[in-house]
């Protein structure tokens, strides 16, 4: 969630961004939005996935693998 100043401007908090990164990074890696939204909370799920990825996996499988 987005924290706010008293100014009402959105801060964008680390979280955010490394949220925003995870999400970036499945989508590019062939994952379709809803199954990187599953995955983003997941510590180093961006490099497992890429690995998976370099071995031929299919990105729905590497959805499937990372989120059991």
């Amino acid at each position: 969630m987005v924290a706010t100043k008293s100014d009402k401007k959105p801060v964008i908090t680390e979280f955010d961004r490394l949220v925003h990164w995870r999400f970036e990074a499945l989508v590019a890696l062939g994952l379709a939005p809803d199954e990187a939204i599953c995955l983003i909370e997941i510590p180093d799920v961006v490099h497992a996935a890429r690995n998976l990825a370099e071995s031929g996996c299919p990105p729905k499988l590497i959805a499937s693998l990372l989120g059991d």
